[in-house]
């Protein structure tokens, strides 16, 4: 898991260095599989966009969900968002989602280092222990499209890295792929130290199962 999640933060320093530079780097020269393949005038960016939006969607819904629970069991304050909250598109939609689950995580750290100070009612233990099962069903469904999605990408720029230019939001897509891989790793650690600390019965998954 460590070495996959090192990969692709590799992926998405070069994307970002790509897009600020227009220098072209080599390497994955098949198409990745339900993106479709780019024809010779280049891939359409705006429809693989939507595709792997599509895609991701269901890992950033459960695990802002998730994030939402691990704030109310631990009493944890989110930042409001409203720029996701009320965006109508999904990419604003599932970038505000892992925003809100690295935020959270900090939280959760916090937490964890002592958790013999935490005094938990019974419905907040509850709470808890769903934050936990929803957590391993984010991060499974996280860890089975985060690389297709991040090669995709790399597709793109390999075809024509001024199209990201005009699709930051790709760029951030892919970076969430690397190092919220970290994040949300780190979550489940923490996670599963404050459910021991409060006999509360959890899986002891130490990493996600691609779902």
């Amino acid at each position: 898991m460590k070495h996959r999640i090192t990969g692709l933060l590799i992926v998405a320093t070069c994307l970002c260095t790509t897009v600020s530079s227009h220098a072209q780097f080599g390497g994955l020269t098949k198409s990745v599989p339900g993106v479709g393949a780019a024809g010779a005038a280049g891939p359409d960016v705006g429809a693989m966009s939507k595709d792997l939006f599509g895609n991701f969607t269901p890992a950033a819904k459960d695990l802002a969900e998730a994030a939402d629970l691990y704030a109310k069991a631990l009493d944890i304050k989110i930042k409001d968002n409203k720029a996701g909250a009320e965006s109508k598109n999904e990419s604003a939609v599932d970038l505000a989602d892992m925003e809100k689950v690295n935020q959270v995580a900090k939280e959760v750290a916090e937490q964890a280092k002592d958790p013999d100070k935490l005094n938990m009612s019974p419905e907040q233990k509850e709470t808890l222990k769903q934050a936990h099962q929803k957590l391993l069903s984010g991060g499974g469904k996280f860890v089975a499209v985060s690389a297709p999605t991040a090669l995709a990408i790399k597709h793109v720029t390999d075809k024509d890295p001024k199209a990201l230019a005009l699709h930051p939001d790709l760029v951030r897509l892919a970076a969430s792929c690397a190092k919220d891989g970290n994040t949300i790793l780190g979550l489940l650690s923490d996670s599963r130290k404050l459910c021991k600390a409060k006999a509360i019965d959890v899986p002891e998954d130490t990493e996600f199962k691609p779902q």
